[in-house]
């Protein structure tokens, strides 16, 4: 492997690995290497880009993130490995499905279930070209779930009126501080978006 390929393969590592790959840099060209951390990005040849290869890790990446977010809506333990069978599964995507299945299983913490068919307490879960079933009925409480997330729906309404008639008085809006306004409305919209998000979790329990 020459310099140049090594040199390049330290510049891609160097956002994750910032110590080592600054000292390797340092010792492939030395002091006139200069700091790797302000270095010209590499710039690789168009012909090293594989456009069907980059889709494919698109799409794992978007399967991998909608399966974690559910669970993380379901407060479904971080070690736990949730059931899960497939549905309506384009033909290239199930090829796509079968090329990456050991990152899925490990990286969304997943196991196939072996049998097909309805699955009590499954939580689907819609990605292009396929649907997940996930069976939390094995591994979350379903009814103390949606009793939870009612409870802290419930909160963050109270939480968004008391914010939303503060910021609709005028007398605060013009005593306030301008960072003070801001910062309650920047409040407000994370607690709409946090309650609209819990919202979504709860119809995903009431249509099992």
């Amino acid at each position: 492997m020459t310099a140049w390929v090594l040199g390049q393969i330290v510049h891609l590592l160097h956002p994750v690995m910032p110590f080592i790959t600054e000292e390797l840099w340092q010792q492939f060209g030395g002091d006139k290497a200069g700091m790797l951390m302000v270095s010209n990005w590499p710039d690789m040849s168009p012909g090293l880009h594989d456009p069907e290869a980059a889709a494919e890790m698109e799409w794992v990446v978007a399967a991998i993130s909608a399966i974690r977010g559910v669970r993380s809506e379901m407060n479904v333990p971080p070690g736990a490995y949730v059931p899960y069978l497939t549905r309506d599964v384009d033909v290239a995507v199930g090829r796509l499905l079968d090329r990456n299945r050991d990152h899925l299983l490990r990286l969304a913490r997943v196991t196939p279930m072996e049998a097909a068919g309805v699955v009590a307490g499954g939580i689907q879960v819609v990605v292009e070209g396929a649907t997940f079933i996930l069976d939390l009925g094995e591994v979350v409480d379903l009814a103390r779930e949606k009793a939870r997330l009612a409870k802290e729906i419930e909160r963050l309404d109270a939480n968004i009126a008391k914010l939303a008639t503060k910021l609709a008085n005028p007398a605060f809006v013009a005593k306030a501080k301008a960072e003070i306004v801001d910062e309650q409305r920047e409040r407000e919209a994370d607690a709409r978006r946090d309650r609209d998000r819990l919202k979504a979790a709860y119809v995903r329990l009431e249509a099992v």
